[in-house]
């Protein structure tokens, strides 16, 4: 019991140094700034900017808890390094933010979205179980003629027609929209785009600041001589 108590502290230690490391960029070796005139200006308006390295992740919620309760603008750059301006910044707007909000800002707020995220109050790119993913693509199979992918099937593609498709729902989950097929202006992409305006399964919408919002999903429609004897002509 003893030996499973210290281990279950070290992993909760481990996350905590994990998510407040996110922030701390003064570790880089960069010539110090004597001034930032943007984060002077941004400190005038209310609202000051604080940088980070890394790509994109799912989820604004840490974005804006930041902005609504600190009014700190948060944003994470398309390059895994800050520019020496970014840095510079950094360099003051840190400071500025944990005078007014405490050290542990970064961290508390960071642990409150990934709760929201979790319980369903914060941010969720939209979904679809995959059995809803079967069904649509069945859909599709009883629906597309095999003539109009039947000229792409050969050898060099394993006999298979394969495309990589991203599909727009409302805030309802239903599908509006399928955006390019890979064949764009091609007989097929055109029958499929008509056909997802009609797709009768629903998916789990996004959700954004905790409310339902549009997004997207993204499927694998894969034809063949197979699916081919799935297609029902409109009577």
């Amino acid at each position: 019991m003893k030996t499973l108590l210290i281990a279950s502290l070290f992993g909760l230690t481990s996350f905590l140094t994990s998510i407040n490391t996110s922030t701390n960029f003064e570790t880089k070796k960069e010539k110090p700034c004597k001034s930032s005139p943007d984060f002077e200006k941004d400190s005038l308006s209310g609202i000051v900017k604080f940088y980070e390295p890394g790509g994109k992740g799912f989820s604004n919620t840490y974005e804006r808890l930041m902005l609504k309760r600190h009014n700190v603008e948060y944003i994470i750059t398309d390059r895994f390094v800050l520019t020496p301006e970014q840095f510079c910044y950094n360099s003051f707007s840190k400071p500025f933010i944990t005078e007014k909000f405490g050290d542990s800002v970064f961290l508390k707020t960071r642990i409150d979205a990934n709760k929201m995220d979790r319980d369903g109050r914060g941010d969720r790119v939209a979904s679809m179980s995959p059995e809803t993913d079967s069904l649509i693509s069945r859909y599709f199979h009883t629906k597309v003629n095999p003539d109009l992918y039947r000229p792409y099937l050969g050898p060099s593609h394993n006999n298979e027609l394969v495309l990589y498709t991203m599909l727009y729902a409302d805030s309802t989950g239903k599908i509006f929209q399928l955006y390019q097929s890979g064949l764009r202006n091609k007989p097929i992409d055109t029958v499929l785009q008509n056909l997802a305006t009609n797709i009768p399964y629903r998916i789990t919408p996004a959700l954004n600041d905790g409310q339902k919002d549009t997004g997207r999903v993204h499927i694998w429609l894969k034809f063949s001589e197979k699916t081919a004897s799935l297609f029902k002509p409109s009577e």
